[in-house]
């Protein structure tokens, strides 16, 4: 019986053990979203729960005075001027710990539930591209495949002077009015992709800032960044190390900066967030390229072949239905026409064959 007793308490320590394991890599799949500005007439519940990653997009939507695809449960949205819109959208996700980032000046701050592994401004690029026909919103989303060749092709006069590889903004790094204020190693690869990301947002802002009549117009506009280095830096030298203390606080400085100065491009009238995304399952992060990564011109790329299904637009039922039905209708209708004019009595019911028949008589 002791020796039964003892299985039974070291199984209800295994258990105790395996729930406490499970309870941590949930809470640790937490992240913040922190608005590190908000127009004036913007309002947030400041005391509301957490929000759900895949209900950020939606929520930046209703910000920009947009309709959201779905629902939206999270209840940190109060009423706001409606006549009233902010003039852009900046969103900056980090992949790294739930605690990097903390900015010291922010507007308002949300523990979020990671239930997916990365954030999409795709839903608020297809509302401003069809409110805004005809017109040229500025819309830079440097995530995934996304690159900066792509986006010099869009904004060609704009961009003019951007550079579009890693050795190229490596040279920029040396210039005085860079972000290289830092401890960093320059000769370590990781420490250099994190400069070269933020170098590469400060080449933009600069870029706007000359063409300050584009970010001035009625349409408004949206920034997507996505800085993943840090978890490389954190993989490298480990959580605790200096390089990532540094690396921290090079970029809760960053983001002060880059803050101030989006604020004032748009006067005040831009909404400014910073996403944290957790590393703690690398499976689950999609995989993304480099800012700085060139095609090769000599190599046609690879399509793989994975049978996927085409992708269809919100509006796909809705067009399905109205051309399937307007083809039932014609097809009824060819039908209807085609049995009345096969038992039509082209003596009695056909005005064609009445006057023929009277020529042939007069004939």
């Amino acid at each position: 019986m002791a020796a039964l007793k003892n299985y039974f308490r070291v199984s209800k320590c295994s258990v105790f053990a395996v729930i406490s394991a499970v309870l941590s890599l949930l809470n640790a799949v937490n992240g913040e979203l922190i608005f590190s500005h908000l127009p004036q007439h913007v309002n947030l519940n400041k005391n509301s729960g957490e929000i759900k990653i895949s209900e950020v997009p939606g929520v930046l939507s209703l910000l920009m005075g947009f309709t959201p695809n779905k629902d939206i449960e999270w209840n940190g949205l109060l009423d706001s001027d409606p006549f009233k819109r902010p003039a852009a959208s900046v969103t900056f996700t980090v992949t790294a710990a739930a605690d990097a980032i903390k900015p010291h000046s922010k507007a308002a701050s949300f523990n979020t539930n990671v239930d997916i592994p990365f954030i999409s401004v795709d839903q608020m690029i297809n509302h401003i591209q069809r409110t805004f026909i005809g017109e040229t919103p500025l819309i830079v989303d440097l995530t995934a495949d996304r690159m900066l060749s792509d986006l010099k092709n869009v904004y060609p006069v704009v961009f003019e002077d951007l550079p579009t590889s890693f050795d190229e903004m490596l040279v920029r790094l040396h210039r005085s009015a860079s972000i290289l204020e830092t401890s960093l190693n320059r000769t370590r690869k990781p420490d250099n992709l994190l400069l070269v990301e933020l170098q590469t947002i400060t080449e933009l802002l600069n870029s706007l800032k000359s063409h300050a009549k584009l970010t001035n117009d009625r349409t408004p506009d949206v920034f997507n960044f996505e800085i993943k280095s840090l978890d490389r830096i954190e993989s490298e030298y480990g959580v605790d190390s200096l390089q990532v203390k540094d690396a921290k606080k090079l970029l809760n400085k960053f983001f002060e900066t880059v803050t101030e100065q989006f604020s004032e491009l748009y006067n005040g009238n831009v909404v400014v967030s910073v996403i944290t995304l957790l590393t703690a399952d690398a499976a689950l992060v999609r995989k993304s390229r480099s800012l700085m990564a060139a095609a090769d011109p000599t190599q046609a790329p690879k399509k793989p072949n994975l049978n996927l299904a085409a992708d269809y637009g919100y509006d796909f039922p809705v067009m399905f239905n109205i051309i399937l039905w307007m083809m039932v209708v014609l097809g009824v209708t060819v039908f209807g026409i085609s049995v009345c004019m096969w038992h039509m009595d082209p003596g009695r019911d056909s005005i064609i064959y009445r006057m023929t028949n009277t020529r042939m008589k007069k004939d």
